[in-house]
């Protein structure tokens, strides 16, 4: 038959939680003889610590992420309302100024045509731009107006030269 330990009266073990053990990183071989080692359930925050704290984190970090973007979004549209401001003056500016006005790309595609422009040389929006502001100057100017044109272009740079442009009439 298996014995049973008699604990004496007289004589009274030291008892230990596992927990402080483990929070120490001493092995239990180190205890004293006889030590008990009392054992209770680990709590929920015990058990589930690095998961909690790790959930957390990304919940936090999401948070950062989700109103990190809701700001650039608003810093978006503010900029956008200030472009379309910005244009629409340049757009008065230009329909209101008494000279003749073209804008094109960075590859010198005609983008724009003010009115005066429009009504000056005869041309129509529906035309297209295609050769909408060259179709008009003088052929004895137009070599040094394409030039000067396309340096700008490759430099990027506004540039003025006079030329003459035939109108309608």
């Amino acid at each position: 038959p298996e014995s049973i330990p008699v604990i004496h009266a007289s004589h009274v073990y030291p008892q230990v939680d596992w927990r402080q053990l483990r929070r120490w990183n001493i092995p239990e071989l180190a205890l004293p003889r006889g030590t008990i080692v009392r054992y209770r359930p680990p709590t929920v925050w015990e058990q589930y610590q690095k998961y909690i704290v790790v959930g957390v984190g990304l919940i936090v970090l999401q948070a950062l992420l989700i109103i990190g973007l809701l700001w650039q979004r608003r810093r978006k549209q503010k900029a956008e309302a200030s472009l379309r401001e910005s244009n629409r003056r340049f757009q008065v500016m230009v329909d209101t100024t008494p000279s003749l006005v073209w804008t094109c790309d960075k590859d010198g595609n005609v983008t724009y045509l003010n009115d005066r422009r429009l009504d000056f040389t005869g041309r129509h929006l529906g035309d297209g731009f295609a050769d909408a502001w060259t179709a008009c100057i003088h052929p004895d100017d137009l070599q040094n107006v394409l030039t000067a044109n396309s340096q700008a272009i490759e430099h990027r740079e506004g540039f003025s030269k006079e030329y003459r442009l035939r109108r309608q009439d």
